[in-house]
């Protein structure tokens, strides 16, 4: 894994066998720190799959945690979830799953992890249901507009996630055919953005162009100034007043359909 002393990660993996579990589990590595193009601001981003009487002890979470804190000096981001739900989005090819399974690295639990690999290799073959995916995506923007960030650092994450995901809603409302390694790059900014202005670009409406450009400084403000920006900031109004000038494109989608 990129970026990290073997003894590191050995020393991860050992300490997390010692962490009391009712069933197995698994960690991924993954983000730009596991593809290496990461940057000296980039975090290092985790994936723990364990099963919900597990998740349900704030102990088990807080240990996992505490060992990736301890081995790194870079910010940890860790989420998480269970098999079943990972196996459903999955099955409807949602991009941050299919991201997780294709390109991420267990540190732990690896034979769990072979497992759910596998299930993946029966599925990935299966013709892609669109429209379904489509109405979770709808979903989950509907989801983070509903949030109400505590931190102006939590603001431009949720609207950086509303961006792409309507950037990837419009991609599959458009484009006949992606591929699995398309939807892949979806979870990844710099690639989405890339695949919008130069593979995508002669299908897109313009708006989904600017909308792409907006993302992009709204990635690059969240990676290189996580800690710098403040309540207030005139850089995130100016932000906000562009997303506004779109108009709801979630709207737009729903009226193409």
């Amino acid at each position: 894994m990129n970026n990290v002393h073997t003894d590191i990660w050995q020393s991860v993996s050992e300490e997390m066998m010692n962490v009391r579990s009712f069933q197995p589990f698994f960690v991924l590595h993954y983000g730009s720190r596991e593809r290496g193009d990461f940057n000296e601001s980039s975090d290092r981003n985790f994936f723990l799959l364990a099963s919900g009487q597990d998740h349900i002890r704030t102990s088990f979470t807080h240990d996992i945690n505490s060992i990736l804190n301890d081995h790194f000096k870079e910010e940890i981001s860790l989420i998480s979830g269970d098999r079943d739900s990972l196996i459903y989005r999955l099955e409807i090819f949602e991009p941050t799953a299919i991201h997780l399974v294709e390109l991420g690295k267990p540190i732990f639990g690896d034979k769990y992890f072979i497992k759910l690999k596998d299930k993946w290799t029966t599925i990935k073959d299966k013709k892609i249901d669109y429209r379904t995916l489509q109405n979770y995506l709808e979903k989950r923007i509907k989801f983070y507009k509903s949030l109400d960030s505590k931190s102006t650092q939590e603001d431009i994450s949720r609207i950086e996630k509303i961006i792409s995901l309507t950037i990837i809603n419009w991609i599959l409302y458009t484009i006949d055919e992606v591929s699995i390694v398309e939807l892949s790059y979806f979870d990844i900014p710099s690639r989405l953005s890339r695949l919008v202005k130069e593979y995508y670009k002669d299908s897109l409406p313009k708006d989904i162009h600017l909308l792409a450009s907006i993302y992009e400084e709204l990635h690059e403000l969240k990676r290189s100034m996580r800690m710098l920006i403040s309540p207030g900031t005139d850089h995130l109004t100016k932000i906000k007043e562009s997303i506004l000038q779109i108009q709801d494109l979630s709207t737009s989608i729903e009226n193409i359909v």
